[in-house]
């Protein structure tokens, strides 16, 4: 039986216009950990360029973070920094990821899924 959890996401929908949708997340593979974010980093920079319709939309989104990719188009997901607490884990994980606290490179969402070895990394003071 393969469990599911749901999660909210916030896109951007097109110039100055933010929406959240509802997505359905599978449980995580056996090299992959449920994270549930705690706090989400917005760059007021970047963000607002998508937000005000400022981006090119011949430029990448962001060629250099794996959850982000391909052209600016609206609706589009965006962000790139969260920090969250690991909820569920794979098979194939240290059980003693469950309940720590990870870093990841990730757009605005309440919940994802993360392949440790590429995504996450161990925040300091947690010890």
């Amino acid at each position: 039986m393969t469990h599911t959890t749901e999660c909210t996401a916030l896109l951007f929908a097109a110039p100055y216009q933010l929406t959240l949708k509802q997505e359905t997340l599978s449980a995580p593979s056996p090299d992959q950990v449920l994270v549930q974010t705690l706090v989400s980093a917005i760059s007021a920079g970047t963000e607002l360029l998508f937000y005000r319709g400022e981006v090119p939309e011949s430029m990448t989104v962001d060629a250099t973070l794996s959850a982000l990719g391909g052209a600016v188009t609206y609706p589009l997901k965006y962000g790139y920094a969260l920090v969250g607490v690991v909820t569920a884990i794979g098979a194939a994980v240290d059980p003693r990821w469950q309940g720590q606290r990870v870093f990841a490179f990730h757009p605005h969402t309440w919940r994802l899924r993360l392949i440790l070895s590429r995504m996450a990394h161990p925040c300091l003071g947690n010890g």
